[in-house]
């Protein structure tokens, strides 16, 4: 019985050596959070049309200071264009919308992008607002996962950009040309709404 006793001991003893030498799993990542991906998107949303809206006034500012100009032959080729779904001169309701549905499609596509950019680094998953304070403060910009999401991001937006517009545009005749100033607007006005966002979001957890 005494013997008994002493080996069941030893296998005892050897378990729990084995369980200690037995690598410890990872944690599991932590899942995504809707809330950040809803809250996100909604930003990022709300500055690309914003930003459409302010091209497209700038442009209707600058063709009507324009010496050449008119107003009446204008309103009376959108009333044509209105009744025959035709170009008729003066406004050009068809490219109105082209531009429309392009602007649109963009906005939801850039704000795409960030989320599965932002998913893959980390920066939207449900832990990020319990990280410590000072993982932010070493951050840059001082958003813990931002940039590195971004960096993901922006190869994704740029592509995704380019084949909203020419699935509306190449249709109709029309071309694909890259624009500096508007991509910077759209990459570069991400990356900074987003900081924005976030320190705001940080604002309110600190």
């Amino acid at each position: 019985m005494a013997a008994a006793t002493g080996i069941a001991r030893r296998h005892t003893r050897l378990a729990d050596c084995a369980a200690m030498r037995a690598p410890t799993p990872p944690p599991s990542p932590s899942p995504l959070s809707s809330d950040l991906l809803v809250g996100d998107a909604a930003v990022l949303v709300t500055y690309f049309l914003s930003l459409s809206t302010a091209r497209a006034f700038a442009l209707a500012a600058t063709e009507a200071t324009a010496q050449s100009f008119d107003l009446a032959a204008d309103l009376r080729g959108f009333s044509c264009a209105v009744a025959t779904a035709t170009s008729c001169g003066g406004i050009d309701l068809l490219t109105t919308v082209r531009f429309i549905t392009s602007e649109q499609f963009s906005a939801a596509g850039l704000a795409a992008a960030w989320c599965l950019g932002g998913s893959l680094a980390g920066a939207t998953r449900a832990d990020w607002v319990h990280l410590d304070e000072e993982v932010h403060s070493s951050a840059p910009f001082g958003v813990a996962r931002l940039v590195r999401g971004w960096a993901v991001a922006l190869p994704v937006a740029f592509v995704t950009k380019a084949l909203i517009v020419a699935a509306v545009y190449m249709p109709a005749g029309g071309s694909v040309v890259f624009d500096l100033p508007t991509a910077c607007g759209d990459l570069g006005g991400m990356l900074a709404v987003l900081v924005l966002w976030r320190r705001w979001l940080l604002g309110q957890t600190f």
